[in-house]
Order: C-alpha cells, then sequence, then structure tokens
C-alpha cells in the first residue's frame, strides 16, 4: 500500500513540477529583480529557474545518501573485523555489507535517472555550463532577457543563453 501510495505522488510531482510550462516560466522573478534596479541576486545554488534549482537539490541528496551507504560499509567492515570469529556477528556484517552495496546501487541508478531527466527538461542535470546558466557564469549581473527589455545602461550579449537571436545576455558593462 506504501509503495502505491509512493508511486502516486511520484507521478504527480513529475507531471506537474517539472511540466514545459514551468521549465519556460521565471514566475514573476525577472519584474522582482527589474523593480529592484537588479540587487536581488540572479541565481540560487547556481540555478537561475525552479527546475534547476530542483536539479541541484535531488544531485545534492543522492550524494549525501550515496555517502551515507559508503559509510555504512565501512561501519559494516570494521563491525566484520571486530567480530573475532563470532558467526552472529560476521553474518550480521556481511548482511550490512550486502545491503549498503544495493543501496548504492540503487542510488547511482536514481542519480543517473535524474541526471538524465533534468538533461532532458533542458535543465543542465550535472552540467553547469549548460547554455541556461553561460550568461550568469559569464557576468556576475548577466540575466537572460530580450533585447528589447535591456535597458541602459546594461548592454547584451549574444550566445550565451537559449532561445535564438531575439533571448539575449543582459548584463552591465
Amino acid at each position: 500500500m506504501r509503495f502505491k501510495i509512493f508511486i502516486i505522488i511520484s507521478v504527480f510531482f513529475s507531471l506537474f513540477l517539472f511540466s514545459p510550462a514551468s521549465a519556460a516560466s521565471d514566475y514573476g522573478l525577472s519584474a522582482a529583480v527589474n523593480a529592484t534596479q537588479g540587487s536581488l541576486p540572479k541565481t540560487v545554488g547556481g540555478a537561475s529557474n525552479l527546475p534547476e534549482l530542483a536539479a541541484v537539490i535531488v544531485n545534492v541528496a543522492l550524494s549525501l545518501i550515496g555517502i551515507l551507504f559508503f559509510i555504512l560499509m565501512l561501519y559494516a567492515g570494521i563491525t566484520w573485523m571486530k567480530a573475532m570469529g563470532n558467526t552472529d556477528e560476521v553474518t550480521k556484517a556481511k548482511e550490512m555489507i550486502t545491503q549498503a552495496i544495493i543501496g548504492l546501487v540503487i542510488i547511482m541508478a536514481a542519480y543517473a535517472i535524474s541526471n538524465f531527466v533534468f538533461t532532458s527538461l533542458g535543465t543542465g542535470g550535472n552540467d553547469f555550463s549548460s547554455s541556461q546558466n553561460m550568461c550568469a557564469a559569464t557576468f556576475a549581473d548577466g540575466m537572460c532577457k530580450e533585447a528589447a527589455s535591456c535597458n541602459a545602461p546594461m548592454i547584451t550579449t549574444p550566445g550565451l543563453c537559449p532561445g535564438g537571436a531575439t533571448n539575449l545576455c543582459c548584463h552591465k558593462p
């Protein structure tokens, strides 16, 4: 029963949280940055929009869980060494190592799947040099905008933002 609920919740979030509409929208953040004359940060954790931030959070969480399973495997190895021939302790240590290895395999598969999904969404996955981040990575105050909305004293640099020739990197000179 719990597994069915988990699947339903996972499908719900995958359909609505990471939809193409949410990937294309900046949720009014550009207007807030313009209203404060650019004093707000353009990125959070290296991400400039919600799907990128979700990718960063998922990748960090999976990395931490992978480290946890590795530490569990080390603990099981130490337990085995300290067992000194006690068959119950050795059996317990072997089971912990087996479970830790299974956990590491699951985490690596989840990491690969999430990286594939986020790369397919165009959020870059683990590739923080993707075109969506190149503007902010190149210029501290850089922001992808249409050419008409980049007002003086800001200047535009082509080729750093996705969306073709009309979407340019707007930054201070």
